[in-house]
C-alpha cells in the first residue's frame, strides 16, 4: 500500500533542470494546476527534496480561495459606487434572458426589427453596457434549489455604456431564470457563440458590500449592433 502511495506520489510529481534551477511541476486538478502555472517553485538542483513540493501544494491550496475576484470575470465584487437594487422595471429589462433567436431558434411571434424596438432602446440607454462578446466558458453546479449556470464571456466589441465592465466577464443563469431552458437544452454548445450582451451591475440582496450582473442575451447582427448605436446617439443628443 506505501509502496503504491509514493508511486503515485513520485508519478504526479516531476521536474526538469533549467541551467542551475530546478523546475518542479505538479499534475494536479486544474485549479491547483492554474496557481502552479503562475507560481512556479524554483528550487536549486542540489537542495530538492520532496518535502519542498509537500510544502509547496498546501501553500497552493491556501492560497487558493485568495485569488483576485477578476478571475470570476468580474461578476461578483465589492461597488464603489451606488448600485440599485435588482427589482421594478431594471429587472424586467436585465431578465437573464437568452433570446431564442440568438442560438438559432426562429419563433412564430414577430418582433420588431431592432431599430424600431423600444425595450431594446431602453435597454441599452439604462445599461451599463453592451457589447458584442463570445462564449468562453460554461460551468454549471447542481444545488438544493436545482442547477445553476455560469457563462463567462470576452468581449468582442463595446457597442456603448458608460458603466464599468471587464472585458472579460461572467453572468449567472438561475435554475428558475429566462434562460434556464435554452441552457437545459444546449449547453456546452454555446462555446464560442457570440451575442450582443446587455449588462448591468447591481447591488446584491442582502449584501449591500457586495454586487452582482444582470443581462440580457440578444443575437449578434448588424441590425441589432446598428439599433444599439442609435439608441446612445440619440441619448446624447437629449
Amino acid at each position: 500500500m506505501r509502496a503504491r502511495a509514493r508511486e503515485t506520489y513520485h508519478r504526479n510529481i516531476y521536474y526538469r533542470t533549467l541551467g542551475s534551477r530546478r523546475i518542479v511541476h505538479c499534475r494536479l486538478t486544474s485549479h491547483l494546476r492554474a496557481i502552479f502555472t503562475w507560481t512556479t517553485l524554483l528550487v536549486p538542483a542540489k537542495s530538492f527534496s520532496m518535502p519542498r513540493v509537500a510544502a509547496a501544494v498546501i501553500t497552493a491550496i491556501f492560497l487558493f480561495p485568495l485569488l483576485p475576484a477578476a478571475c470570476a470575470g468580474g461578476s461578483n465584487h465589492r461597488p464603489t459606487r451606488a448600485l440599485p437594487p435588482y427589482s421594478g422595471r431594471a429587472a424586467e429589462l436585465f431578465d437573464d434572458a437568452i433570446e431564442a433567436r440568438a442560438v438559432g431558434y426562429e419563433l412564430d411571434n414577430a418582433a420588431p426589427p431592432p431599430m424600431n424596438d423600444n425595450i431594446l432602446r431602453e435597454r441599452a440607454q439604462v445599461g451599463d453596457a453592451v457589447v458584442r462578446a463570445r462564449v468562453t466558458t460554461i460551468t454549471s453546479k447542481d444545488e438544493d434549489k436545482g442547477r445553476t449556470w455560469q457563462i463567462g464571456f470576452h468581449t468582442i466589441e463595446k457597442l456603448g455604456g458608460s458603466g464599468p465592465l471587464d472585458s472579460d466577464f461572467t453572468v449567472q443563469v438561475q435554475p428558475g431564470g429566462p434562460g434556464a431552458g435554452i441552457m437545459r437544452a444546449l449547453g456546452p454548445q454555446m462555446m464560442g457563440i457570440t451575442f450582443v450582451a446587455f449588462v448591468r451591475e447591481f447591488a446584491r440582496s442582502g449584501a449591500s458590500d457586495d454586487s452582482e450582473l444582470h443581462f440580457h442575451l440578444s443575437a449578434d447582427n448588424r441590425a441589432a449592433a446598428a439599433a444599439v448605436r442609435s439608441a446612445f446617439s440619440v441619448d446624447k443628443v437629449r
